[in-house]
């Protein structure tokens, strides 16, 4: 299972090094995320070191849209290459892809996107199986599903596979 902290515009609800916690107590049956903030650049570069090194995260995390623009704007190019410098991908939040306003995602997964994008429901936000309504009509083929639903996660993060 996958556990990250909550980071709320200037504002931390549950710390990376909480996270890290939390995964040292369930003994390997959690990955860490750890968000890390694309407006505070004097300090992208350390927190994602810290992140994958002292941390031992799997990944970075940022949310565009929550005050630091699109995913386009040049704020998010130090934590790319940051990210890019120590070997993590960082995940960053789309939104409800089974929407009319989400047809560009969905052709995106169906193309050159389906060895890149992963799927998450924001719980507890939103319930995994509310996330998952409407998958099925789609028109997603089975190996892209698998490897939107587990497969691209799995091969990004490293993970075993069990």
């Amino acid at each position: 299972m996958i556990i990250d902290a909550w980071v709320a515009p200037r504002k931390v609800m549950i710390s990376n090094d909480e996270v890290a916690g939390f995964r040292a107590e369930a003994a390997g049956r959690l990955v860490g995320v750890g968000p890390v903030d694309p407006a505070r650049p004097a300090q992208v570069r350390g927190e994602v070191r810290r992140c994958a090194g002292t941390l031992g995260f799997s990944a970075c995390r940022c949310c565009p849209g929550s005050g630091s623009g699109p995913p386009t704007d040049r704020l998010f190019h130090p934590l790319y290459a940051a990210c890019c410098e120590v070997g993590v991908p960082l995940c960053t939040q789309i939104g409800y892809p089974w929407t009319d306003e989400a047809v560009a995602l969905v052709e995106t997964l169906r193309g050159h996107g389906r060895h890149k994008l992963l799927f998450g429901s924001h719980w507890p936000m939103i319930a995994p199986a509310h996330a998952m309504a409407g998958l099925e009509s789609q028109g997603l083929d089975d190996e892209t599903r698998a490897l939107f639903l587990g497969g691209n996660a799995q091969r990004v993060c490293r993970w075993p596979v069990t």
